[in-house]
């Protein structure tokens, strides 16, 4: 589900903080990515919905205010986080790993 280079299933929370937020350290300048909680509906069962917003800068000065509404699922029994729907901005989430991140080069294929 989504469009950016980020979008796809993460089958551990390790794979999803190297891939994401590891991918995005280096082009963030200091604090980095601080997810600031705005709203939370639901919680009362299994599922919640948060809204969160960050306001970070790029090392080249460039702004990276994203919104994200994230729908949770906690396990009932031990109230622990065991899914997480994260949706997003993701043309600028694209656009800023394309201004960042150097382009992938391919050889030219002969036919």
């Amino acid at each position: 589900m989504g469009t950016s280079p980020m979008s796809k299933r993460y089958d551990s929370l390790e794979a999803f903080q190297k891939e994401t937020l590891g991918r995005l350290k280096p082009i963030l300048k200091a604090p980095g990515l601080i997810l600031k909680v705005h709203n939370v509906v639901g919680g009362d069962d299994e599922w919640a919905t948060a809204e969160l917003k960050a306001d970070a800068e790029c090392v080249n000065g460039q702004s990276y205010k994203m919104s994200y509404a994230w729908v949770i699922r906690f396990e009932p029994d031990s109230q622990m986080i065991v899914q997480v729907r994260a949706y997003l901005d993701t043309n600028l989430l694209t656009r800023t790993l394309q201004d960042h991140e150097a382009p992938v080069y391919s050889a030219p294929r002969e036919f």
